[in-house]
C-alpha cells in the first residue's frame, strides 16, 4: 500500500501523523503477507483434506439466511432465491500464534490457493449444475477456522401442491450435501447459532415467508457403502391470496350465481340461449387462465378447478335445458298435459314455488268428457248445448217451419238462405269454441315450461350455494390458514 502525503507549512503535525499512519500500516501489510506466504509455501494440494490425521473428519457448518425469492414459478415447479449462504470448517494447515504476527489474529487467502468443502445443491436445476461456486475469497483466524461467506442465486426444484389454490402454502426444499467425499471424510452440520435467525428477508410481491426450518439427515446409497450427510432447509412460503381472490375466486362464485339467472328470463324475451352461452364461455375463459398458471399434477387436483368443473358442468346443462323449456314454450301442442305431470305441477309443485296457477279444474267449463264430442282428429272436444237449450231450438225451428209454410212459395227459397246461414254460424260457433280449446291447451304447456323454469332455477341455486359454500370452507379451514 502506497500514501501520498501533501504537506503544507499550517499542516506540518497532521502531516507527520499521515506519515506516521502510513508506516504503521505499511509494516502490518508486510506482517500479513509474510504470514500467508508462511503458510502457503508448507501448504499441501487443495485436494488433500486440511487434516493432519487422515482419519479425522472435516466438520463443515452451513448457513443459509434467506434474502428474496427471485421466482416461483408454478407451471416447470422451479424455485429462484436469492440467499446469503456461509460454509465454516477448520484447516488444521492455516494456524499460527497471534504473538508472534502483532497479535494478528485474522487474514484473507484466496478460495483458489486451499482446500474448501465440496457441498452441492442435489435439488440444482440451473442450467449449469455444478457445486458450490467459490468466486470470493476466504477469511482465517489463528487457530484454523476458515469462513466463506458470499450471497448465491440458487435455482431448484420446488414441489408445488396446488390443493388449496389461491389460499395455498408451499413447502420448498433444498438439499445440501457432499458430493465427494462421505461422513468419515467430511461431515456437515446445518447453523443453529443465533446468527442464522432469518431476519434479512425482503418482502416479495406473491410469497410471505413463513419461516425457514433446517435438519441435518444421514442416507446410504445403493451405489456406496458409505454413509453421507445431507442438511435440508425447508423454506415455508405462503401466497398473498387477496389479488387471488378479488382476479379469480370471486368472479367464480358471482359466475356460478349468475348461471342460474338463465332460468329467470322470461321464454318469450329470446335471450335464454345465448345468454347461457355467453356465461359458459366466461367459466371456460376463467378455467383456461387457472390452468395455465398451475402445473399439470396427477398427485392434487385443485379444489378450485373440482369447482370450475362443477359449474362448467352446470352452465351446459342450463343450456340444454333451456333449449328444452324453449322447445316446449313455442312448439304448439294439440293435447293437453299429462294428468300426472297437471297434478305434479300445476299442482303441488305450483303452490310450493309460488305460482299458484288454476288447478285441475283449469278446463272445467270448457272440456268435459261426459258432455262433449269429439271434434276432429286432433282430440278437442266442443261443447253441446243442454237438453233445455236443445228442446227451445226445437220449437223454434218447428215454429219457423209452420210459419213457412203458410208463407207463399215465392218466400221458401229465402227460408233456404236463412238455413244455410244458421248452418254457417254454428259452424262458426264450432270453430270459435275449438279456438278455445285450443288456445287454452296452448297456455296450459307455456305454464308447464314456466314452472320447470322457476323448478330449474332453485335447483341451481341450491348448487351454486352448495358448491360455493363447499370450496369456501375447503380452502379457508385447511391446516396452514
Amino acid at each position: 500500500m502506497s500514501i501520498a502525503v501533501l504537506l503544507f507549512p499550517q499542516e506540518e503535525d497532521n502531516a507527520l501523523t499521515c506519515v506516521f499512519c502510513a508506516v504503521l500500516a505499511n509494516h502490518d501489510e508486510h506482517i500479513e503477507s509474510s504470514l500467508v506466504d508462511k503458510l502457503l509455501s508448507n501448504y499441501p494440494r487443495t485436494t488433500v483434506r486440511p487434516v493432519l490425521n487422515h482419519q479425522h473428519s472435516v466438520n463443515v457448518t452451513l448457513r443459509l439466511i434467506l434474502s428474496q425469492v427471485i421466482e416461483l414459478n408454478e407451471r416447470i415447479q422451479k424455485l429462484v432465491i436469492n440467499s446469503w449462504f456461509r460454509l465454516t470448517w477448520t484447516d488444521e494447515h492455516l494456524t499460527w500464534k497471534p504473538e508472534e504476527f502483532k497479535n494478528l489474529t485474522s487474514i484473507v487467502i484466496g478460495v483458489d490457493d486451499v482446500w474448501h468443502p465440496d457441498v452441492t445443491l442435489y435439488n440444482n436445476i440451473d442450467e449449469e449444475f455444478q457445486r458450490i461456486r467459490y468466486l470470493l475469497d476466504l477469511v482465517v483466524y489463528y487457530d484454523g477456522t476458515v469462513y466463506y461467506s458470499s450471497p448465491t442465486i440458487f435455482h431448484t426444484f420446488c414441489k408445488i401442491n396446488v390443493r388449496f389454490f389461491p389460499l395455498d402454502v408451499q413447502h420448498c426444499k433444498l438439499q445440501f450435501g457432499t458430493w465427494v467425499y462421505h461422513m468419515g471424510q467430511e461431515d456437515i452440520h446445518p447453523d443453529t447459532s443465533p446468527g442464522a435467525i432469518q431476519t434479512e428477508y425482503h418482502e416479495n410481491g406473491v410469497w410471505n415467508l413463513v419461516g425457514v426450518k433446517s435438519e441435518r439427515e444421514e442416507r446410504k446409497y445403493n451405489c456406496c457403502p458409505e454413509t453421507y450427510a445431507i442438511v435440508k432447509y425447508d423454506i415455508v412460503l405462503r401466497r398473498r391470496e387477496r389479488f387471488f381472490v378479488e382476479i379469480i375466486l370471486l368472479p367464480c362464485c358471482l359466475l356460478s350465481f349468475l348461471t342460474m339467472f338463465v332460468f329467470l328470463l322470461p321464454p318469450e324475451s329470446g335471450e335464454k340461449t345465448s345468454f347461457g352461452v355467453t356465461t359458459l364461455l366466461a367459466i371456460l375463459l376463467f378455467q383456461q387462465l387457472i390452468a395455465q398458471t398451475l402445473p399439470p399434477s396427477a398427485d392434487s387436483t385443485p379444489i378450485i378447478q373440482s369447482y370450475f368443473t362443477t359449474l362448467m358442468c352446470m352452465s351446459c346443462f342450463s343450456v340444454v335445458a333451456t333449449a328444452f323449456v324453449m322447445n316446449i314454450y313455442n312448439r304448439g301442442q294439440t293435447h293437453r298435459v299429462p294428468l300426472w305431470l297437471r297434478t305434479l305441477l300445476l299442482g303441488r309443485i305450483g303452490r310450493t314455488i309460488g305460482r299458484n296457477h288454476q288447478k285441475t279444474s283449469y278446463f272445467k267449463g270448457v272440456l268435459t268428457h261426459q258432455s262433449g264430442t269429439r271434434h276432429g282428429e286432433g282430440g278437442f272436444y266442443v261443447m253441446n248445448q243442454s237438453p233445455h237449450e236443445h228442446e227451445l231450438t226445437e220449437k223454434e225451428i218447428h215454429s219457423s217451419e209452420s210459419d213457412n209454410i203458410r208463407l207463399t212459395k215465392a218466400r221458401q227459397n229465402g227460408a233456404k238462405e236463412l238455413s244455410k246461414i244458421y248452418e254457417e254460424l254454428r259452424s262458426m260457433n264450432k270453430e270459435r269454441e275449438t279456438g278455445k280449446v285450443k288456445e287454452k291447451i296452448v297456455n296450459e304447456w307455456r305454464e308447464v315450461a314456466v314452472l320447470i323454469d322457476r323448478l330449474l332455477l332453485f335447483l341451481t341455486l341450491l348448487i351454486a350455494l352448495t358448491a360455493s359454500i363447499t370450496v369456501i370452507v375447503l380452502i379457508t379451514t385447511h391446516e396452514h390458514i
